[in-house]
This record gives C-alpha cells, structure tokens and sequence, in this order.
C-alpha cells in the first residue's frame, strides 16, 4: 500500500519495469516518526531520503537569536530531506519535525546511489523529480516576501487548506512569520473553509 503511493508519485517521472520495481522495494525502509519527534536535526547529515505516505512534517531553521521558524510544511506525497545536505554528505542547515504522527518510506544514501547504476533512466528522473520539487517551493515560498501577512493568510487558505486543520497554530504562525495573536486575528476575520 505505501509502495503503491510511491509509485504513482514516480511514475510520470520514470517507467519501471517490475524488476526495477523490486530493487527499489528491496532497498527501501519505513519508518515512523511521532508527533514532534524529528526526523532530521540541524548540523546532522542527512542520510536518508524519505518519502511521507501519512502525516505532515516542517522544515526549521534557527535564528541568530536562538529562535526557531518554520520555512515550509511537507505531507503525503512529498519527499522529506535536506537536498544540499543529502546530496554532498554535510550537515543540514535546517531541522525537519513530524507536525503529526507521521509513516515514512526510506531510502539511505548508498541505496540511493545504488539505484543510479542499477535502474536505467533513474538519474534523469531524479533531475526532473528535484526540478518539480524546487519550482513548487518557488511557488509557494517567493510571493510570500513580498505579502502582507493577510495575503499570505489567505494565500494558505487557498492553496494549503489542509494545513489549517492539521497544524498547529504556533506553527502557522511561525511559516507565516506573525505571531499567535495576529494568526488568531486573522482567523477571526477570515475562518478556513470546514471540510466538506
């Protein structure tokens, strides 16, 4: 079943054969992270890439002052790593922390680099994966330096609005760079959507 996730993430990516397809699962790993628990700390190396199937997980970095703020959340369907840390074997810069109960698929570095030589076409896939996912941050993280807090509110409304029901408000907060109060305010104005 989560194997099934990832393949249809991979899929319009990269065709596989069934071969392929089990050296990939062969190599793979799970892991389950709980709530708060991280799955990466900042100035660890990153060796596993991961790739949530269930729950949702922030990125961190820590200010000068010691102060801690969310950059950008991933969830199912998403890949979960460190990119310039994962990819040269050096520390992070930034943390990663499961929001809820998360369930992770893994892959280590070497298993990784493995597949290169062993999948056909697996490089190039991995080039157009890393490219989707660097222009979906762009995306969602430029606008957001130029907004007001109101449009980034209402932008995450409109674009995330599963986040509100999933996360809490300190960590909204944080990613939209307001404090509580004003996220409770904004709120008020402007309640998210109840899911249907």
């Amino acid at each position: 079943m989560e194997m099934d996730a990832l393949r249809q993430f991979l899929t319009p990516f990269i065709r596989l054969s069934d071969e392929a397809w089990a050296r990939i699962e062969a190599r793979t790993g799970r892991q389950s992270l709980r709530r708060g628990e991280y799955y990466l700390r900042e100035g660890q190396v990153c060796r596993r890439l991961g790739f949530i199937t269930e729950g949702v997980c922030r990125y961190t970095w820590t200010h000068e002052q010691g102060q801690e703020s969310t950059r950008y959340f991933v969830q199912e369907g998403q890949f979960l790593s460190a990119v310039d840390s994962f990819s040269s074997q050096t520390p992070s810069e930034s943390s990663i922390q499961a929001v809820t109960p998360c369930e992770v698929l893994t892959l280590s570095f070497e298993s990784y680099q493995a597949l290169f030589n062993e999948i056909p076409g697996w490089g190039a896939a991995v080039h157009r994966i890393t490219e989707a996912a660097m222009m979906e941050k762009m995306q969602r993280i430029a606008p957001m330096i130029q907004q007001d807090a109101r449009t980034r509110y209402e932008q995450l409304m409109r674009t995330q609005p599963d986040l509100l029901r999933r996360v809490p408000l300190g960590y909204i907060a944080s990613y939209l760079g307001i404090t509580p109060q004003s996220l409770s305010r904004l709120r008020r104005e402007r309640p998210p959507v109840s899911a249907s």
